[in-house]
């Protein structure tokens, strides 16, 4: 919560090394590291972390980043079963949707978990460009408006935004 993802991490390591094999803690561990960007941690982590959905989620992230789709989106499904009010499963599965070519299938999924955060900026960026992409350029622009809402200065809410506009003929 204070930002200090390196430092928790730390912390993380002592407790895993003296419960290495609980699947909940080793499960919140790995989202922590995605957090950190300690992808190894994030992985061993995971892989130990069982069904848990948050180790699910771990994993489905990971799984996205090498693209493949459809293996990240097994593992966000399979995160969803186990838990539906994860945010970051419900993102994660919009992205691999999305990444996918499944365009109209994210943006609600993407929606559903920006919802859930609420300020998370980024995930109101992806669900405008799910949007943008299936062709709703109204659904897409106030995706990007209301992240640009919650920060002002958040530049990738502008660069959508003025994407949009050179789309309208508009430059």
């Amino acid at each position: 919560e204070a930002g200090e993802f390196d430092r928790a991490a730390e912390r993380a390591r002592g407790h895993i090394a003296r419960h290495p094999d609980y699947p909940p803690l080793l499960a919140a561990v790995s989202v922590l590291a995605l957090d950190a960007e300690d992808e190894e941690l994030a992985r061993h982590c995971a892989e130990k972390g069982g069904a848990h959905p948050d180790a699910l989620t771990t994993l489905g992230t990971l799984t996205l980043g090498a693209m493949d789709h459809a293996g990240a989106q097994a593992l966000f499904e399979r995160a969803l079963s186990a838990n539906p009010q994860s945010p970051r499963a419900w993102i994660g599965l919009g992205l691999a949707r999305l990444a996918g070519g499944q365009s109209g299938e994210a943006g609600p999924m993407l929606d559903r978990g920006a919802d859930m955060f609420g300020d998370h900026l980024g995930s109101w960026v992806a669900a405008g460009w799910a949007y943008l992409l299936a062709g709703d350029h109204e659904q897409a622009r106030e995706r990007f408006e209301r992240a640009r809402r919650i920060d002002p200065n958040f530049a990738e809410s502008h660069g959508s935004l003025a994407v949009m506009d050179v789309l309208a003929g508009d430059a």
